[in-house]
Parts: structure tokens; C-alpha cells; sequence
């Protein structure tokens, strides 16, 4: 059973679900309900070097933007930094199946090896190794075969 249901407008709404038989009440909830509206994340990255004085960076907003719509400027002292912004959009989203798991954990695997190579702060690494190891782990259980013996953790 289901109900069909559209939101006039984005945001926090309280939803309420009654359970009536001949107008008799058997049972209610209420529970709150974030609506998001239809979107594309749209990512933008730009490279340069700044030096004293200004820099003026032009953002095109589509002429259907959402008055919910936000903007997010970030700036990073290196490309590490970038990096790992664009580790966060790969990596950020449920993954479950064999190729999505995968999607999640190479990302991971990959900044933490180019961390490693270019000697920055290990504690960067640190944060690497968990979901790194969890998408390996989660790949183990999907294999079937029981003749391969599966390292435990894996360190970068």
C-alpha cells in the first residue's frame, strides 16, 4: 500500500499519518520530514595562484535556480586540499553493490597513496584508512570463492 504525495515548497514540514477505521482513531505518528527540491549538484573547480591584491571569480547561476539554492566557496592553500574536497563528492554517497563499493574505496586509496608519496600529515591518512578498509571488507563479503585467505586491514 502507498500514498502519493507532492510538496508545494522545499524545507521542514511535520507529516502526520493516522490510522482511522469508520472515524475512529486506532493510531498516529508524527514525524518531521526534510523536502528537498529536485537538484543537480553542480561542482565547479577552479586552479590558480594567488598573490597580493584581488582576484574576482564570476559564478553563472542557471536562470532556473531555486531560491533554496546555495553557493559554497572554498579555497585551499595546495591541491591537497582540493583533493580532498573532491574525495568527500566521490565518496560521500551509500554505496552497496560490488562497482559502487569499488567507487568508494579506489577514490580513498588513491589520495592516500598520493598523500603518502608527497609525505603530507599522516593524520590525513589516518582518516584514509577506515573507509578504505571497510570498502575492502565489504568486497570480501561479496565474493563467494573461500579459497583466497583476506588480509585484515590494510594500512597506508
Amino acid at each position: 500500500m502507498g500514498w502519493s504525495l507532492s510538496a508545494e515548497a522545499a524545507g521542514e514540514v511535520q507529516l502526520t499519518v493516522i490510522a482511522r477505521q469508520n472515524g475512529v482513531v486506532y493510531d498516529a505518528i508524527q514525524l518531521p520530514l526534510t523536502i528537498q527540491p529536485l537538484a543537480v549538484r553542480d561542482v565547479q573547480a577552479q586552479v590558480g595562484q594567488l598573490t597580493a591584491g584581488t582576484r574576482t571569480l564570476t559564478l553563472d547561476l542557471p536562470a532556473t535556480t531555486l531560491p533554496v539554492s546555495t553557493v559554497n566557496l572554498e579555497l585551499s592553500r595546495s591541491i591537497a586540499g582540493t583533493m580532498l574536497e573532491g574525495l568527500e563528492y566521490l565518496t560521500g554517497f551509500p554505496y552497496g553493490c560490488v562497482e559502487q563499493t569499488m567507487s568508494r574505496a579506489l577514490p580513498n586509496a588513491v589520495v592516500g597513496r598520493a598523500f603518502n608519496q608527497l609525505g603530507y600529515n599522516t593524520d590525513l591518512l589516518a582518516g584514509l584508512n577506515e573507509p578504505i578498509n571497510a570498502g575492502i571488507q565489504k568486497l570480501y563479503g561479496f565474493q563467494h570463492l573461500a579459497c583466497s585467505p583476506r588480509p585484515k586491514r590494510v594500512t597506508l
